[in-house]
């Protein structure tokens, strides 16, 4: 018996596209947060589209979504296994280059430790 074709739809779009990718081990947690009114749409669409995959992709991995009042700071917070964080700001970059930092981050790791 076969899926019916909107669970099918649902599930290659999980499973491709930017952000089904496996994460490294070392990664524990990612936040993303934005505003709930005004503020740049980039970490609201990340959270929309990037946060399903990524969530499907790595289920040892907790994600949290916060949408804050307004003068909050938005941005996408990386956790690593040692408790090191990488901030990834939004700016007023457009969701590729947002995913492209992001990838970037979680490739390098925690910063070294002085």
């Amino acid at each position: 018996m076969s899926l019916p074709l909107r669970v099918q739809k649902v599930v290659k779009n999980l499973i491709t596209g930017p952000g089904a990718v496996a994460l490294p081990k070392r990664v524990a947690e990612i936040a993303v947060q934005f505003p709930k009114k005004g503020g740049n749409i980039t970490a609201k669409q990340f959270a929309e589209t990037i946060v399903p995959r990524l969530q499907f992709s790595n289920p040892q991995v907790h994600f949290s979504v916060g949408r804050l009042g307004t003068g909050w700071d938005e941005g996408i917070n990386v956790v690593f296994d040692d408790a090191t964080q990488a901030n990834i700001p939004v700016g007023d970059g457009n969701l590729e280059e947002v995913y492209k930092n992001f990838t970037e981050a979680v490739a390098e790791g925690p910063a070294p430790s002085t």
